[in-house]
Protein backbone atom coordinates (compact mmCIF):
# COMPACT_ATOMS: atom_id res chain seq x y z
CA UNK A 1 0.00 0.00 0.00
CA UNK A 2 1.39 3.08 -0.96
CA UNK A 3 1.23 6.00 1.76
CA UNK A 4 -0.71 8.83 1.38
CA UNK A 5 1.23 12.24 2.08
CA UNK A 6 -0.71 14.94 4.21
CA UNK A 7 -0.88 18.59 1.85
CA UNK A 8 1.33 20.32 5.16
CA UNK A 9 4.01 16.90 4.68
CA UNK A 10 3.85 17.46 0.74
CA UNK A 11 4.44 21.25 1.21
CA UNK A 12 7.20 20.25 4.31
CA UNK A 13 9.10 18.09 1.75
CA UNK A 14 8.97 20.60 -1.19
CA UNK A 15 10.41 22.96 0.98
CA UNK A 16 12.86 21.16 2.41
CA UNK A 17 14.44 20.18 -1.22
CA UNK A 18 14.58 23.86 -1.79
CA UNK A 19 16.50 24.87 1.19
CA UNK A 20 18.66 22.04 0.16
CA UNK A 21 19.63 23.43 -3.47
CA UNK A 22 19.85 26.78 -2.51
CA UNK A 23 21.87 25.58 0.19
CA UNK A 24 24.33 24.00 -2.43
CA UNK A 25 24.07 26.60 -4.78
CA UNK A 26 25.44 28.90 -2.32
CA UNK A 27 28.15 26.56 -1.68
CA UNK A 28 26.89 25.57 1.95
CA UNK A 29 27.81 22.50 0.66
CA UNK A 30 31.38 23.21 -1.17
CA UNK A 31 34.75 23.26 0.68
CA UNK A 32 36.42 25.96 0.77
CA UNK A 33 38.76 26.23 -1.76
CA UNK A 34 35.68 26.42 -4.24
CA UNK A 35 34.20 29.04 -2.79
CA UNK A 36 37.12 31.73 -2.44
CA UNK A 37 38.02 32.89 -5.48
CA UNK A 38 41.87 32.22 -6.63
CA UNK A 39 43.84 35.83 -6.63
CA UNK A 40 44.52 35.61 -10.37
CA UNK A 41 40.41 36.17 -10.77
CA UNK A 42 40.54 38.49 -8.83
CA UNK A 43 43.17 40.60 -10.58
CA UNK A 44 41.11 40.16 -13.74
CA UNK A 45 37.79 41.47 -12.12
CA UNK A 46 39.78 44.11 -10.82
CA UNK A 47 41.76 45.18 -14.36
CA UNK A 48 38.28 44.46 -16.04
CA UNK A 49 36.44 46.91 -13.17
CA UNK A 50 38.86 49.78 -13.50
CA UNK A 51 40.65 49.65 -16.44
CA UNK A 52 40.14 47.22 -19.12
CA UNK A 53 36.57 47.02 -20.05
CA UNK A 54 36.53 51.42 -20.50
CA UNK A 55 39.73 51.88 -22.14
CA UNK A 56 38.62 49.25 -24.65
CA UNK A 57 34.59 50.39 -25.27
CA UNK A 58 36.55 53.71 -25.66
CA UNK A 59 38.79 52.54 -28.64
CA UNK A 60 42.17 52.25 -26.44
CA UNK A 61 44.65 49.34 -26.26
CA UNK A 62 45.62 47.60 -23.08
CA UNK A 63 48.28 45.23 -22.52
CA UNK A 64 49.50 44.68 -19.24
CA UNK A 65 52.34 42.11 -17.35
CA UNK A 66 52.28 41.51 -13.23
CA UNK A 67 54.66 39.02 -12.26
CA UNK A 68 55.75 37.40 -9.38
CA UNK A 69 59.61 38.20 -8.14
CA UNK A 70 60.46 34.49 -8.82
CA UNK A 71 59.31 34.94 -12.70
CA UNK A 72 56.02 33.70 -12.09
CA UNK A 73 52.81 35.22 -13.80
CA UNK A 74 50.06 36.37 -11.60
CA UNK A 75 48.52 37.90 -14.07
CA UNK A 76 48.53 38.98 -17.81
CA UNK A 77 46.75 40.70 -20.55
CA UNK A 78 47.92 41.21 -23.68
CA UNK A 79 51.25 40.63 -22.22
CA UNK A 80 53.14 39.92 -25.31
CA UNK A 81 51.51 42.91 -27.68
CA UNK A 82 54.29 45.61 -28.71
CA UNK A 83 52.95 48.89 -27.68
CA UNK A 84 54.40 52.18 -27.33
CA UNK A 85 56.05 53.00 -23.68
CA UNK A 86 56.36 56.30 -23.51
CA UNK A 87 58.86 57.02 -20.52
CA UNK A 88 59.19 53.24 -19.32
CA UNK A 89 61.64 53.10 -22.43
CA UNK A 90 64.00 54.86 -19.95
CA UNK A 91 64.32 51.66 -18.10
CA UNK A 92 66.25 49.93 -20.53
CA UNK A 93 68.29 53.30 -20.76
CA UNK A 94 68.99 53.04 -16.94
CA UNK A 95 70.03 49.27 -16.98
CA UNK A 96 72.15 49.72 -20.03
CA UNK A 97 73.90 52.45 -18.31
CA UNK A 98 74.51 50.49 -15.20
CA UNK A 99 75.83 47.19 -17.10
CA UNK A 100 78.17 48.98 -19.80
CA UNK A 101 79.74 51.98 -17.24
CA UNK A 102 81.91 51.36 -14.09
CA UNK A 103 79.97 52.75 -10.84
CA UNK A 104 82.37 55.17 -10.22
CA UNK A 105 82.59 56.58 -14.20
CA UNK A 106 82.26 60.40 -14.58
CA UNK A 107 81.59 62.55 -17.68
CA UNK A 108 84.65 64.95 -18.29
CA UNK A 109 83.57 68.25 -19.97
CA UNK A 110 87.73 70.01 -20.51
CA UNK A 111 87.78 73.83 -21.35
CA UNK A 112 91.73 74.64 -22.19
CA UNK A 113 93.43 77.50 -24.68
CA UNK A 114 94.88 76.94 -27.89
CA UNK A 115 97.88 79.25 -26.77
CA UNK A 116 100.02 81.30 -24.53
CA UNK A 117 98.69 83.75 -21.53
CA UNK A 118 101.21 86.84 -21.14
CA UNK A 119 101.91 88.54 -17.97
CA UNK A 120 99.27 90.41 -18.33
CA UNK A 121 96.50 88.17 -18.00
CA UNK A 122 95.75 88.50 -21.65
CA UNK A 123 94.99 85.04 -23.22
CA UNK A 124 96.67 85.12 -27.16
CA UNK A 125 94.09 82.11 -28.47
CA UNK A 126 91.28 80.44 -28.54
CA UNK A 127 89.62 79.46 -25.69
CA UNK A 128 87.90 75.31 -26.52
CA UNK A 129 84.92 74.07 -25.02
CA UNK A 130 85.31 69.96 -25.46
CA UNK A 131 81.65 68.32 -24.59
CA UNK A 132 81.55 65.20 -23.13
CA UNK A 133 78.08 64.19 -22.91
CA UNK A 134 77.35 65.34 -19.16
CA UNK A 135 73.89 65.85 -18.33
CA UNK A 136 74.22 67.12 -14.96
CA UNK A 137 75.59 70.87 -16.56
CA UNK A 138 72.10 72.14 -16.13
CA UNK A 139 73.80 72.42 -12.27
CA UNK A 140 73.22 70.02 -9.41
CA UNK A 141 69.87 69.23 -10.88
CA UNK A 142 67.61 69.32 -13.93
CA UNK A 143 65.84 72.60 -14.67
CA UNK A 144 67.87 74.34 -12.10
CA UNK A 145 66.38 78.04 -11.20
CA UNK A 146 69.36 79.86 -12.40
CA UNK A 147 72.08 77.09 -13.15
CA UNK A 148 75.02 79.15 -12.75
CA UNK A 149 77.22 77.00 -10.51
CA UNK A 150 79.42 75.08 -12.48
CA UNK A 151 80.33 77.78 -14.80
CA UNK A 152 81.11 80.76 -11.67
CA UNK A 153 83.39 77.57 -10.93
CA UNK A 154 85.05 77.37 -13.98
CA UNK A 155 85.33 81.63 -14.19
CA UNK A 156 86.34 81.40 -11.10
CA UNK A 157 89.19 78.80 -11.95
CA UNK A 158 90.34 80.93 -14.71
CA UNK A 159 90.68 83.76 -12.82
CA UNK A 160 92.97 82.33 -10.47
CA UNK A 161 94.79 81.21 -13.14
CA UNK A 162 95.90 84.90 -14.09
CA UNK A 163 92.97 85.08 -16.74
CA UNK A 164 91.75 88.65 -17.50
CA UNK A 165 91.03 88.79 -21.47
CA UNK A 166 90.39 86.23 -24.10
CA UNK A 167 92.04 87.90 -27.41
CA UNK A 168 90.22 85.05 -29.77
CA UNK A 169 87.28 83.32 -29.45
CA UNK A 170 85.48 80.98 -27.47
CA UNK A 171 84.85 77.55 -29.32
CA UNK A 172 82.10 75.48 -28.47
CA UNK A 173 82.81 71.57 -29.35
CA UNK A 174 80.66 68.47 -29.63
CA UNK A 175 77.99 66.62 -31.51
CA UNK A 176 74.59 67.82 -32.35
CA UNK A 177 72.47 64.43 -32.74
CA UNK A 178 68.92 64.24 -33.94
CA UNK A 179 66.81 62.18 -32.24
CA UNK A 180 65.15 59.21 -33.97
CA UNK A 181 61.25 59.57 -34.73
CA UNK A 182 60.30 62.44 -32.56
CA UNK A 183 57.38 64.14 -33.93
CA UNK A 184 58.34 67.46 -35.19
CA UNK A 185 54.93 69.12 -33.21
CA UNK A 186 56.99 67.94 -30.09
CA UNK A 187 60.22 69.92 -30.94
CA UNK A 188 58.95 73.48 -29.77
CA UNK A 189 58.36 71.98 -26.20
CA UNK A 190 61.57 72.05 -23.57
CA UNK A 191 61.02 68.51 -22.84
CA UNK A 192 61.99 67.77 -26.19
CA UNK A 193 65.36 69.67 -26.79
CA UNK A 194 68.25 69.74 -29.19
CA UNK A 195 70.59 66.60 -28.05
CA UNK A 196 74.34 67.78 -28.04
CA UNK A 197 77.56 66.50 -26.67
CA UNK A 198 77.79 70.16 -25.20
CA UNK A 199 74.50 71.24 -23.50
CA UNK A 200 74.54 73.48 -20.53
CA UNK A 201 70.81 74.06 -18.47
CA UNK A 202 69.73 71.04 -20.55
CA UNK A 203 69.81 73.79 -23.84
CA UNK A 204 67.43 75.83 -22.49
CA UNK A 205 67.06 79.56 -22.32
CA UNK A 206 65.16 80.96 -19.15
CA UNK A 207 63.14 84.07 -19.08
CA UNK A 208 62.07 85.19 -15.83
CA UNK A 209 59.86 88.06 -15.93
CA UNK A 210 56.78 90.53 -13.21
CA UNK A 211 54.54 92.93 -13.68
CA UNK A 212 54.50 96.60 -13.31
CA UNK A 213 54.43 100.13 -15.18
CA UNK A 214 56.31 97.77 -17.66
CA UNK A 215 56.58 94.15 -18.56
CA UNK A 216 60.35 93.12 -17.48
CA UNK A 217 62.09 90.39 -17.96
CA UNK A 218 65.11 88.84 -17.21
CA UNK A 219 66.90 86.34 -19.10
CA UNK A 220 69.33 83.32 -19.16
CA UNK A 221 71.84 83.86 -19.76
CA UNK A 222 71.63 87.59 -20.35
CA UNK A 223 70.84 88.58 -23.70
CA UNK A 224 73.90 91.33 -23.74
CA UNK A 225 75.96 87.99 -23.96
CA UNK A 226 73.91 86.51 -26.72
CA UNK A 227 75.93 85.22 -29.88
CA UNK A 228 72.48 84.40 -31.97
CA UNK A 229 68.93 85.37 -31.19
CA UNK A 230 67.69 82.09 -29.73
CA UNK A 231 64.66 83.41 -29.54
CA UNK A 232 63.68 85.63 -32.68
CA UNK A 233 61.05 83.00 -33.66
CA UNK A 234 59.35 84.49 -30.57
CA UNK A 235 60.29 87.47 -29.63
CA UNK A 236 60.73 89.35 -33.32
CA UNK A 237 57.16 90.85 -33.45
CA UNK A 238 57.65 93.41 -30.62
CA UNK A 239 60.10 96.52 -29.52
CA UNK A 240 62.24 95.44 -26.90
CA UNK A 241 64.72 97.59 -25.19
CA UNK A 242 68.03 96.14 -24.19
CA UNK A 243 69.51 96.89 -21.10
CA UNK A 244 73.02 97.16 -21.22
CA UNK A 245 74.87 94.24 -19.46
CA UNK A 246 71.40 93.98 -17.57
CA UNK A 247 69.79 90.82 -18.93
CA UNK A 248 66.62 92.84 -18.67
CA UNK A 249 64.38 94.94 -21.30
CA UNK A 250 61.01 96.29 -20.88
CA UNK A 251 57.72 96.38 -23.65
CA UNK A 252 56.70 100.23 -23.99
CA UNK A 253 52.94 99.94 -23.05
CA UNK A 254 51.53 100.82 -26.41
CA UNK A 255 52.64 98.06 -27.90
CA UNK A 256 50.52 95.23 -28.78
CA UNK A 257 50.05 92.55 -25.71
CA UNK A 258 49.38 89.89 -27.83
CA UNK A 259 51.83 87.39 -27.21
CA UNK A 260 52.79 84.63 -25.16
CA UNK A 261 52.12 85.92 -21.41
CA UNK A 262 52.94 82.38 -20.18
CA UNK A 263 57.07 83.14 -21.66
CA UNK A 264 57.04 85.34 -18.85
CA UNK A 265 56.36 83.31 -16.03
CA UNK A 266 60.13 81.51 -15.68
CA UNK A 267 59.02 79.29 -19.03
CA UNK A 268 61.63 77.84 -20.88
CA UNK A 269 62.50 77.67 -24.50
CA UNK A 270 64.76 75.67 -26.77
CA UNK A 271 68.63 77.04 -27.78
CA UNK A 272 68.49 76.38 -31.51
CA UNK A 273 72.18 75.43 -30.95
CA UNK A 274 72.99 74.21 -27.36
CA UNK A 275 76.44 74.79 -27.44
CA UNK A 276 76.02 78.26 -28.70
CA UNK A 277 74.04 78.25 -25.49
CA UNK A 278 77.01 76.82 -23.52
CA UNK A 279 79.37 79.31 -24.79
CA UNK A 280 77.37 82.65 -24.39
CA UNK A 281 76.56 81.03 -20.65
CA UNK A 282 80.33 80.81 -19.78
CA UNK A 283 81.18 84.09 -21.08
CA UNK A 284 78.76 85.65 -18.98
CA UNK A 285 79.98 84.34 -16.11
CA UNK A 286 83.54 85.40 -16.94
CA UNK A 287 82.20 88.77 -17.51
CA UNK A 288 80.84 88.81 -13.85
CA UNK A 289 83.63 87.49 -12.67
CA UNK A 290 86.13 90.30 -14.41
CA UNK A 291 87.40 88.30 -17.64
CA UNK A 292 86.45 90.04 -20.86
CA UNK A 293 86.52 89.21 -24.45
CA UNK A 294 85.72 86.05 -26.24
CA UNK A 295 82.94 88.14 -27.94
CA UNK A 296 83.14 85.86 -30.98
CA UNK A 297 81.77 82.06 -30.91
CA UNK A 298 82.70 79.72 -33.53
CA UNK A 299 81.29 76.46 -33.01
CA UNK A 300 82.29 73.48 -34.14
CA UNK A 301 81.46 69.39 -34.40
CA UNK A 302 85.50 67.99 -33.08
CA UNK A 303 87.51 70.26 -31.06
CA UNK A 304 90.94 71.23 -31.58
CA UNK A 305 93.62 69.57 -30.10
CA UNK A 306 95.09 71.33 -27.51
CA UNK A 307 98.64 72.36 -28.58
CA UNK A 308 101.92 71.45 -26.45
CA UNK A 309 103.90 74.42 -24.53
CA UNK A 310 102.10 76.87 -22.52
CA UNK A 311 98.23 76.65 -21.94
CA UNK A 312 95.79 77.05 -19.26
CA UNK A 313 93.00 75.00 -19.02
CA UNK A 314 90.66 72.79 -16.33
CA UNK A 315 88.66 69.38 -16.58
CA UNK A 316 85.44 69.38 -14.90
CA UNK A 317 83.57 66.00 -13.92
CA UNK A 318 80.29 65.26 -13.46
CA UNK A 319 78.13 64.37 -10.36
CA UNK A 320 77.91 60.56 -9.82
CA UNK A 321 76.92 58.19 -12.22
CA UNK A 322 74.33 56.74 -10.17
CA UNK A 323 73.02 60.30 -9.15
CA UNK A 324 72.58 61.18 -12.79
CA UNK A 325 71.06 57.57 -13.84
CA UNK A 326 68.40 58.59 -10.78
CA UNK A 327 68.07 62.06 -11.57
CA UNK A 328 66.78 60.93 -15.51
CA UNK A 329 64.33 58.31 -14.35
CA UNK A 330 62.93 60.30 -11.37
CA UNK A 331 62.41 63.67 -13.39
CA UNK A 332 61.90 61.71 -16.89
CA UNK A 333 64.12 63.78 -18.23
CA UNK A 334 64.19 63.21 -21.93
CA UNK A 335 67.65 65.03 -23.05
CA UNK A 336 69.45 63.38 -19.96
CA UNK A 337 68.69 59.95 -21.31
CA UNK A 338 69.80 60.56 -24.42
CA UNK A 339 73.36 61.93 -23.51
CA UNK A 340 73.19 58.40 -21.32
CA UNK A 341 72.60 56.25 -24.27
CA UNK A 342 74.60 58.13 -26.61
CA UNK A 343 77.54 58.05 -23.98
CA UNK A 344 76.85 53.97 -23.26
CA UNK A 345 77.31 53.67 -26.52
CA UNK A 346 80.31 55.38 -27.32
CA UNK A 347 82.15 53.58 -24.86
CA UNK A 348 80.89 50.66 -25.48
CA UNK A 349 81.03 50.19 -29.26
CA UNK A 350 83.59 52.95 -29.53
CA UNK A 351 81.50 55.20 -31.83
CA UNK A 352 78.70 57.60 -31.34
CA UNK A 353 75.53 55.71 -32.68
CA UNK A 354 72.67 54.76 -30.49
CA UNK A 355 72.05 51.15 -29.45
CA UNK A 356 68.38 49.83 -30.45
CA UNK A 357 66.54 47.76 -27.79
CA UNK A 358 67.45 44.28 -29.18
CA UNK A 359 70.99 45.07 -29.01
CA UNK A 360 70.25 46.70 -25.46
CA UNK A 361 68.62 43.25 -24.25
CA UNK A 362 71.02 40.93 -25.97
CA UNK A 363 74.07 42.89 -24.24
CA UNK A 364 72.14 42.44 -20.83
CA UNK A 365 71.31 38.67 -21.76
CA UNK A 366 67.31 39.10 -21.08
CA UNK A 367 65.20 37.22 -23.73
CA UNK A 368 65.44 38.24 -26.58
CA UNK A 369 62.79 41.37 -27.64
CA UNK A 370 61.73 42.40 -31.21
CA UNK A 371 61.58 46.21 -31.67
CA UNK A 372 61.71 49.00 -34.19
CA UNK A 373 64.81 51.43 -33.90
CA UNK A 374 64.56 53.39 -30.34
CA UNK A 375 65.67 56.33 -28.54
CA UNK A 376 66.63 56.59 -25.20
CA UNK A 377 63.87 58.63 -23.81
CA UNK A 378 60.92 56.92 -25.05
CA UNK A 379 59.66 60.00 -26.70
CA UNK A 380 59.74 57.99 -30.01
CA UNK A 381 55.90 56.70 -30.96
CA UNK A 382 57.61 54.31 -32.62
CA UNK A 383 58.62 52.65 -30.18
CA UNK A 384 57.80 49.39 -29.42
CA UNK A 385 58.07 47.09 -26.87
CA UNK A 386 55.27 44.21 -24.44
CA UNK A 387 55.01 44.77 -20.82
CA UNK A 388 56.48 41.40 -20.34
CA UNK A 389 59.75 42.24 -21.86
CA UNK A 390 59.58 45.66 -19.30
CA UNK A 391 58.67 42.75 -16.59
CA UNK A 392 61.80 40.44 -17.74
CA UNK A 393 63.71 43.38 -17.79
CA UNK A 394 62.88 44.50 -13.77
CA UNK A 395 63.25 41.09 -12.66
CA UNK A 396 66.86 41.05 -14.47
CA UNK A 397 67.68 44.32 -12.99
CA UNK A 398 66.70 43.63 -8.98
CA UNK A 399 68.09 40.39 -9.24
CA UNK A 400 71.53 42.04 -10.67
CA UNK A 401 71.71 45.42 -8.74
CA UNK A 402 69.49 44.81 -5.80
CA UNK A 403 69.22 48.07 -3.53
CA UNK A 404 70.89 50.10 -5.72
CA UNK A 405 68.52 49.33 -8.49
CA UNK A 406 65.73 50.02 -6.40
CA UNK A 407 66.90 53.32 -4.66
CA UNK A 408 67.52 55.02 -8.91
CA UNK A 409 63.74 55.09 -8.80
CA UNK A 410 60.86 57.41 -8.13
CA UNK A 411 59.05 56.62 -5.21
CA UNK A 412 55.29 58.19 -4.21
CA UNK A 413 55.66 61.69 -2.43
CA UNK A 414 58.77 62.26 -3.75
CA UNK A 415 59.40 66.05 -4.30
CA UNK A 416 60.70 66.95 -7.44
CA UNK A 417 59.54 63.31 -9.30
CA UNK A 418 56.80 62.00 -11.87
CA UNK A 419 55.29 60.55 -8.83
CA UNK A 420 55.03 63.78 -6.60
CA UNK A 421 51.60 63.56 -6.69
CA UNK A 422 51.21 59.94 -7.57
CA UNK A 423 50.44 56.59 -5.81
CA UNK A 424 49.71 57.90 -2.69
CA UNK A 425 47.78 55.56 -1.18
CA UNK A 426 50.09 52.90 -1.70
CA UNK A 427 51.46 53.31 1.50
CA UNK A 428 55.03 54.20 -0.17
CA UNK A 429 55.29 50.18 -1.05
CA UNK A 430 55.62 51.07 -4.81
CA UNK A 431 58.28 51.96 -6.85
CA UNK A 432 57.68 52.80 -10.28
CA UNK A 433 58.49 54.54 -13.81
CA UNK A 434 55.72 56.61 -15.54
CA UNK A 435 55.44 57.23 -19.30
CA UNK A 436 53.18 59.74 -20.61
CA UNK A 437 52.68 61.23 -23.96
CA UNK A 438 49.01 62.19 -26.15
CA UNK A 439 46.94 59.56 -25.92
CA UNK A 440 48.97 57.22 -24.24
CA UNK A 441 50.44 56.34 -20.33
CA UNK A 442 52.45 53.51 -19.37
CA UNK A 443 53.58 52.79 -15.46
CA UNK A 444 55.79 50.44 -14.43
CA UNK A 445 57.95 48.85 -11.43
CA UNK A 446 57.66 46.89 -8.63
CA UNK A 447 55.64 46.11 -5.40
CA UNK A 448 57.19 46.64 -2.14
CA UNK A 449 56.39 44.75 1.53
CA UNK A 450 57.04 46.59 4.64
CA UNK A 451 60.67 45.82 4.58
CA UNK A 452 60.88 47.55 1.05
CA UNK A 453 61.83 43.94 -0.74
CA UNK A 454 60.05 43.48 -3.59
CA UNK A 455 57.30 41.29 -3.58
CA UNK A 456 56.43 41.28 -7.58
CA UNK A 457 56.43 43.36 -10.79
CA UNK A 458 54.39 45.02 -12.90
CA UNK A 459 54.00 46.84 -16.39
CA UNK A 460 50.46 48.05 -17.69
CA UNK A 461 50.76 50.09 -20.79
CA UNK A 462 47.52 51.74 -22.82
CA UNK A 463 47.79 53.47 -26.05
CA UNK A 464 45.70 55.37 -28.35
CA UNK A 465 43.22 56.09 -24.96
CA UNK A 466 41.23 59.50 -25.22
CA UNK A 467 41.56 59.51 -21.19
CA UNK A 468 44.89 59.67 -21.48
CA UNK A 469 44.98 63.81 -22.69
CA UNK A 470 43.77 66.72 -20.46
CA UNK A 471 40.02 68.44 -20.47
CA UNK A 472 38.37 65.47 -21.82
CA UNK A 473 35.15 64.23 -20.99
CA UNK A 474 36.01 60.28 -20.27
CA UNK A 475 37.99 60.39 -17.28
CA UNK A 476 41.65 60.65 -15.93
CA UNK A 477 44.11 57.87 -17.53
CA UNK A 478 46.91 58.71 -15.30
CA UNK A 479 44.36 58.13 -12.32
CA UNK A 480 42.78 55.24 -13.24
CA UNK A 481 46.55 53.38 -14.06
CA UNK A 482 46.90 54.45 -10.36
CA UNK A 483 44.00 53.26 -8.46
CA UNK A 484 44.75 49.95 -10.40
CA UNK A 485 48.24 49.27 -9.30
CA UNK A 486 46.92 50.17 -5.78
CA UNK A 487 44.17 47.91 -6.12
CA UNK A 488 46.84 45.39 -7.20
CA UNK A 489 49.01 45.47 -4.12
CA UNK A 490 45.77 45.55 -2.11
CA UNK A 491 45.05 41.69 -3.45
CA UNK A 492 49.16 40.47 -2.73
CA UNK A 493 48.79 41.76 0.66
CA UNK A 494 45.17 39.94 0.72
CA UNK A 495 46.39 36.25 -0.26
CA UNK A 496 49.72 36.84 1.39
CA UNK A 497 52.29 37.00 -1.80
CA UNK A 498 55.78 37.78 -0.23
CA UNK A 499 59.38 38.48 -0.98
CA UNK A 500 61.63 35.29 -2.12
Amino acid sequence: MIPRFHPIHLLFTVGLSFFLLAGCSSGLFRSPEHEIPTLEQQLSATADSLLVINEEELGATVALDIRAMDGSALYAYDPNRLMVPSSVMKLITAAYVLHSLPEDYRWETEIYSTGPMDSAGVLHGDLVIKGGWDPSLSGSRPYAEWPWEHLKAWAELFYLKGLRQIDGKIIPAGLIVPPFNWESEDLMYRYAPVVSQLSWNDGLVKVEGHWGPNTIARCCPSHAFWSMNYASYRLSDFNILFGLNQGTFTYEEDQPADWDLSLWQGETFNAQDPRMLTADALRQAFFLTGITGGDSVAPTLFAPERPEGETIGIIHQSLPLDSLVSAMLKTSNNLWAEQLLYTTSRVVEDHVEFADAATIYNELQVDGVTSNSMDGSGLARRDNLSPQQVTDLLLYSHNRWGERWLDLLPEPGETGSTLENRLLNGFGRIRAKTGSMSRNRSLAGYFLDDDGNPIGTFCVIVNNSPTADSNNSFGNLSADLDRYIVSVLQLLDQYGVEAN
